[in-house]
Parts: structure tokens; C-alpha cells; sequence
């Protein structure tokens, strides 16, 4: 399916969303293996979650902001998003996925859409719309 969400939209959203950022490392956190995220260590090359060097940086960082309870883009510290930014723009085609994944086509007009018209808070790629 073709998309508006290109390799340069996805990282010009991540270079300046701290809730795309948050949103981004834990879309990609969901993706590790439940021994990687256990183990905070890449163990399968399978092209999914995170490569053997951000493993451990970003899955701490993803548990951190998914038991931190303030709102979406006020979970890290500014030396944290400093950090995680430039690590997370290579795993935008991760994000891209998912983007596609909770598109749809119109039945009628054929116009690409978001299945979801709202973003739930607690919805991890609300912040990947294109409503």
C-alpha cells in the first residue's frame, strides 16, 4: 500500500515530536522478543525491534517511559530524548509498518484513511495519524 508516510516524514516528525519519539521507541520495543525485552539484549536477527547496539539504551528507556505516569512527551529528560533521538530515526521503517498497518482503503472513494478518526492517549501510534 502506498503511503504518505515517507522515510523523510517519519524522521522529520521524530527529529522535533517528543510524543512521536516516546511513541517510536515503544512501537519498536513491542517489537523485541519477550527474552529480548527480558534480557534487555538483542538475541535473534530477525529485523524486528532493536539491533544488538541500541538494546539495551532503548529498552531501558521504553521501560522507563511505559511505567513513567506523567503525560506523552514529558517522560524523558532532555539528555534522555537527546540521546534516544538520533538512535530511533534508523528504525523508521519499524514506525512505517505499523503506520500502514492501522491504515485502510475507502471501499468507495479508494482514498487511503486512518481506521481510527481519534487518538486514544494510551494508543502507542496516535501520533502517526494522517487523519
Amino acid at each position: 500500500m502506498k503511503t504518505d508516510w515517507t522515510k523523510e516524514r517519519i524522521q522529520r516528525l521524530l527529529s522535533f515530536s517528543d510524543v512521536a519519539l516516546e511513541r517510536a521507541i515503544l512501537l519498536v520495543y513491542a517489537n523485541q522478543t519477550q527474552d529480548e525485552k527480558y534480557s534487555g539484549n538483542t538475541k535473534h536477527e530477525n529485523g524486528t525491534g532493536f539491533n544488538g547496539t541500541d538494546a539495551q539504551f532503548l529498552s531501558s528507556l521504553a521501560k522507563y517511559i511505559d511505567g513513567f505516569r506523567r503525560p506523552e512527551g514529558f517522560r524523558m529528560s532532555i539528555k534522555q530524548r537527546e540521546a534516544a533521538r538520533p538512535l530511533i530515526m534508523k528504525y523508521w521503517r519499524q514506525v512505517q509498518d505499523v503506520i500502514i498497518l492501522n491504515m485502510a482503503v475507502h471501499p468507495v472513494s479508494g482514498t487511503v484513511c486512518a481506521i481510527k478518526n481519534t487518538v486514544d492517549p494510551g494508543d502507542r501510534q496516535g501520533a502517526f495519524r494522517n487523519d
